[in-house]
């Protein structure tokens, strides 16, 4: 998480500075709906039924989530 929300953390960390809950808060309710996403991608991965046709449509998802990752 720290990794792939570096930059939100950093604005909540500038923005809020001195106040560690508020900062703490603002960056659970900014990252809370992408982090949610991340996960469901890895549950709809584990539960789907394994085909060759739907292993090219994740490795493009997980392409396109590696692509968005910052360095």
């Amino acid at each position: 998480v720290k990794i792939l929300f570096a930059g939100e953390r950093k604005v909540c960390d500038q923005i809020f500075e001195g106040m560690n809950n508020l900062k703490d808060q603002c960056f659970a309710e900014v990252t809370a709906s992408s982090v949610a996403m991340l996960l469901s991608f890895g549950e709809a991965i584990a539960k789907s039924k394994r085909s060759p046709e739907k292993l090219f449509v994740l490795l493009d998802m997980y392409e396109v989530m590696r692509e968005l990752q910052p360095e």
